[in-house]
Order: structure tokens, then C-alpha cells, then sequence
């Protein structure tokens, strides 16, 4: 490894640790470094039509406000969600039994059904001949297209039963329910394989 490279490591580390900055993972469920953050975790099929996953429920006392905390599958927090908090489950779907604090940022991301798209096309691009970036009539472009959602799933992805603070940001392609309200439908439709 370059001597740079262990310079900035070694920076960062000191950094780290002056700041008191915890360097463990954020991860909740099976895949947490810590404990305190494993809660109880059972299988289940999250998704209707879908696989066993993860479902884990754990305590809202765990969470530290202004912490980044990352989940697979289902994920049940009981208690408040504390202000600043972001909270990113993959795969899954998002349950709060409690108050969503302020400036809290909640996401889950349900399983889409996508394909690219590609074509050639004017624009900004790398040009091979030139060895350098800039504009070319036949640059090679590519975009992901959603084609709706994988599992046909009446349960919203994020669900709150308490109150959101007006400054939270709940972001999901599913639906969002706050104390029994839906605030976004599904953002897509169920695919249907032609």
C-alpha cells in the first residue's frame, strides 16, 4: 500500500478517535457489530409472493440522534425515532410504533422489477481517438427503466403509527402510512411478466 494511502488512513483513524467518532457499522438485525442493535430477529416472507427474510424488531432507545443506522428486510422499531436520525432498509419494509423526531430521514427500498435502455446519440463523453472527455455526435447512452414493483404487496413499506415531525423525510417507490393515513400510494404499478 502507498505510504499516501496509510498517511490518510492513519489521519482519518486519529481524527476518529479525537472527535470521538464511533467507527462500527450502523447495520441493524443479524449483521450487527453490536448487541444492542441485533434485537430480536425471526424469519418471515416480507413481501407477498416473495422469499423468507430477516424481521427484526428492535427497541427505539438503541438509536442515537444524528446516527445513520442500515437494515435488510423487515425492520419493527418500537419507541420514537430520535431527531436527525436516517434509518435505510433494503429490501424490505419499515414499521414505526412510536414518533418520528425531527429532521429524521426514514427509507426503504421495496424490490423493482427494472430494465436499460440503450442508444447512441450526441453528447459530453470519453473520446478514445482524442484520449479525453468533450462533446461527440456518437456517444453511447444508457438509462434504467423501471418496470414496476416485483411483489404484488398491500402492506405499505413505510408504516408510522405515532405522529411525523413536519421537517422527517419518508422517501420509498412503496407506499407511506403515518397513524393509519396513507401520504404516497405506490409509486408503481405490479409488473406482469408479458
Amino acid at each position: 500500500m502507498p505510504r499516501a494511502l496509510h498517511l490518510a488512513f492513519a489521519a482519518t483513524a486519529a481524527a476518529a478517535l479525537l472527535t470521538g467518532c464511533d467507527m462500527r457499522n450502523n447495520d441493524i438485525g443479524p449483521t450487527a457489530e453490536r448487541d444492542e442493535l441485533k434485537g430480536s430477529t425471526l424469519q418471515e416472507q416480507v413481501f407477498t409472493g416473495g422469499p423468507q427474510q430477516a424481521h427484526t424488531t428492535l427497541s427505539a432507545r438503541f438509536l442515537k440522534p444524528g446516527q445513520r443506522y442500515y437494515a435488510q428486510g423487515s425492520l419493527t422499531i418500537e419507541g420514537d425515532i430520535p431527531e436527525k436520525t436516517s434509518i435505510t432498509v433494503q429490501h424490505g419494509e419499515l414499521t414505526v410504533k412510536g414518533n418520528v423526531g425531527k429532521e429524521a430521514r426514514l427509507d426503504a427500498a421495496i424490490p423493482l422489477v427494472t430494465h436499460t435502455e440503450h442508444w447512441r446519440g450526441p453528447g459530453y463523453c470519453y473520446r478514445p481517438l482524442k484520449g479525453s472527455f468533450g462533446y461527440s455526435a456518437f456517444c453511447s447512452h444508457s438509462k434504467t427503466i423501471v418496470d414496476g414493483m416485483k411483489y404484488d404487496d398491500a402492506d405499505p413499506a413505510i408504516r408510522v403509527t405515532g405522529r411525523a415531525h413536519k421537517t422527517a423525510k419518508l422517501s420509498s417507490a412503496g407506499a407511506i402510512e403515518v397513524r393509519g393515513t396513507t401520504l404516497q400510494p405506490a409509486q408503481y404499478p405490479v409488473y406482469v411478466a408479458k
